[in-house]
């Protein structure tokens, strides 16, 4: 399980760095901007639908082959709140970051959730809003700020002593 999730990692990191990637960014960002540059937008919109479906299927076998159940009252509301939870404490706007929250909340519940019982969604809730409203960013948002206290390459020679090391890029960039 872990190998295909490095794998479809990889592989959607490498299509965020390819110049479909870079349109499909630009989708999200702006569509009637793309839009007028003479793109597509439901083509690529479709594409990464289509894209996003197929991974989404890879990762409905492995739940199956994992848990070796399968039924629609598995799949509730709360499962899907609890996708929405993982991507918003690990990052919204970074696949590593989702994965992380993912990893961090459920291995949380796995160990809190016995201990608090019913009081855990109320612990997961406070965690949750403390997050969204302190660290719009997530968790990556905040590695990434620790990160720029100690920068990996030389301050820039424009003098405003801001490090050349980020995890995202910045507008412009």
């Amino acid at each position: 399980m872990l190998g295909l999730l490095f794998v479809a990692t990889m592989l959607a990191k490498v299509m965020t760095l390819s110049r479909f990637g870079l349109v499909i960014q630009a989708v999200r960002g702006d569509p009637e901007r793309v839009r007028f540059l003479g793109y597509s937008v439901a083509g690529y919109e479709t594409a990464i639908y289509t894209i996003s479906g197929f991974i989404a299927a890879i990762a409905g076998c492995c739940w199956v082959a994992l848990t070796q159940y399968a039924s629609p009252a598995q799949f509730d509301n709360t499962f899907s709140l609890s996708m929405v939870i993982w991507a918003g404490v690990g990052g919204r706007r970074s696949l590593i970051g989702a994965i992380l929250g993912a990893f961090i909340i459920q291995g949380a519940q796995s160990y809190l959730g016995d201990t608090f019982l019913n009081t855990w969604l109320l612990v997961l809730g406070g965690f949750f809003i403390l997050v969204v409203r302190f660290l719009p960013k997530g968790l990556v948002g905040l590695l990434e700020i620790m990160l720029a206290r100690f920068p990996v390459y030389p301050k820039s020679g424009n003098g405003n002593g801001v490090s050349a090391h980020r995890l995202f890029p910045q507008a412009g960039e």
